[in-house]
């Protein structure tokens, strides 16, 4: 299981669609997001006849708030019925994961769940802008995550001001987490895929 995070605006919904390409075709895969209008993936999404990718959204508001009822009903429900191989779940932008975390790291999904790498993607380009750096959902969800993914590269890769801002904020903020590069218009780097596989937030996998 994958949390996958990011401001309004990040890439998620793109980065998604692109985990799902790599999908092996005897494997299932399920896809847990708050509306989907929101995330904008919908039946289209299962074209080529992919029809072993399961799609749900959390009925009762944010899988953020609610101290987790929405997020563990929804997610029983979801392995209930599609028995997934792998499960990403992608909050809404402004939504807190580090409640996601916790509830996917509770007693009661001890035995259905491994909680792997959670990935947090974010613009370059915004790391100026006030309004994002110093927004506190922003910074949360860079904080909670496992992995950080510098998004839509093929926008910023030639100015080198927004790499050079990446690398002083990534430094100076979060020296400690792995942080890679990924345009959308290039599959998931395999570099990428191999972290994704380590246990979450520093826990060992039940």
């Amino acid at each position: 299981t994958h949390v996958i995070t990011g401001f309004l605006g990040a890439g998620k919904t793109t980065f998604i669609k692109a985990l799902l390409q790599t999908k092996p075709v005897d494997e299932t895969w399920a896809v847990l997001v708050n509306e989907f209008g929101e995330i904008g993936i919908d039946a289209g999404l299962m074209g080529n006849g992919n029809a072993q990718v399961v799609i749900c959204e959390v009925a009762g508001g944010c899988i953020c708030c609610a101290a987790g009822v929405p997020l563990q009903v929804a997610v029983t429900q979801l392995l209930a019925k599609a028995k997934p191989q792998r499960l990403l779940i992608e909050p809404t932008g402004l939504g807190h994961p580090q409640q996601i975390i916790r509830t996917l790291k509770s007693d009661w999904f001890a035995q259905s769940i491994r909680l792997l790498s959670a990935v947090c993607l974010l613009d370059p380009r915004k790391l100026s802008d006030a309004r994002y750096y110093e927004h506190e959902t922003f910074n949360a969800q860079l904080a909670s995550a496992d992995i950080l993914l510098a998004a839509k590269a093929d926008l910023w890769q030639e100015q080198s001001q927004v790499q050079q801002q990446l690398q002083q904020f990534v430094a100076k903020h979060y020296p400690q987490k792995p942080w890679l590069v990924w345009s959308q218009q290039l599959p998931v780097p395999s570099a990428l895929w191999a972290l994704m596989q380590h246990p979450g937030n520093d826990t060992s996998a039940p």
